[in-house]
């Protein structure tokens, strides 16, 4: 978590950072400003970590109370037509 906060840090003073980070929990991910998910290669989303729960419920896939994020977005996608609905809606969004 140190190290998420010292990112931000250095966001904050100007600096531009890019992470990657494999499978993070939901406290780490809560910090996030932006978020891009990858799967097969295609980005499945890309916006504010605020706007990613909203875009995976307009694409029917509505996240549950009490449910982890990260963990209910990865177990979407876990499913190849889910994935692959959702990569389109983002390049959808993305071209507009």
């Amino acid at each position: 978590m140190e190290v998420v906060e010292t990112l931000r840090a250095l966001c904050a003073g100007g600096r531009t950072v890019a992470l990657t980070i494999h499978q993070p929990n939901s406290l780490i991910t809560a910090k996030f400003d932006d978020f891009i998910l990858l799967a097969a290669g295609r980005a499945v989303f890309g916006g504010a970590w605020a706007d990613a729960a909203p875009f995976f419920a307009a694409g029917g896939h509505k996240l549950p109370p009490a449910t982890n994020p990260t963990d209910f977005f990865l177990a979407v996608l876990q499913d190849a037509a889910a994935a692959e609905a959702l990569a389109d809606r983002q390049a959808d969004r993305a071209a507009l």
